[in-house]
């Protein structure tokens, strides 16, 4: 059975469609900026869909929680790792009440952790909020005594 508007098939998010991703935080009524640094490295799926999440996670929370807020999203780029930062001003407005309990926070670090990069999140000076995610360009190698058929 399907569903109408359902992609059986739909590709996983990368940071090509970051612009896509801001202008739908935008059309929701959030002022986001971006900027880029450095030259993009070729990244594995999972780590641009992991990239990509981490920001996604990041401006919902924002959208949420710091209404009328100001956000900045910043990617600088090394040929080690790219570094994500998503950081919002102080809410101009009070916050709605969350429509429940979210995980968003423990999922950014299950996928910073997964792929052993770091995650720092948490209140600005000036009242805001920010999240800091570096993440490798590649792919951590698997330790030897993990991998099947080793002892």
């Amino acid at each position: 059975m399907a569903f109408p508007g359902w992609k059986r098939h739909a590709p996983q998010p990368t940071l090509d469609r970051l612009g896509e991703l801001l202008g739908n935080v935008r059309s929701a009524g959030l002022t986001v900026s971006a900027h880029t640094t450095g030259e993009p490295a070729h990244l594995t799926p999972g780590i641009e869909l992991s990239a990509f999440r981490i920001i996604q996670e990041a401006l919902s929370n924002a959208t949420w929680y710091a209404p009328g807020a100001e956000v900045r999203v910043e990617a600088g780029h090394r040929p080690s790792a790219g570094t994500f930062r998503i950081a919002d001003t102080a809410p101009t407005r009070t916050a709605q009440p969350s429509p429940g309990v979210g995980h968003g926070l423990l999922g950014m670090w299950e996928r910073a952790a997964v792929l052993r990069g770091t995650l720092a999140l948490g209140a600005t000076s000036d009242g805001g909020y920010e999240v800091i995610a570096m993440l490798p360009t590649q792919l951590p190698a698997i330790p030897a005594d993990l991998v099947e058929g080793n002892p």
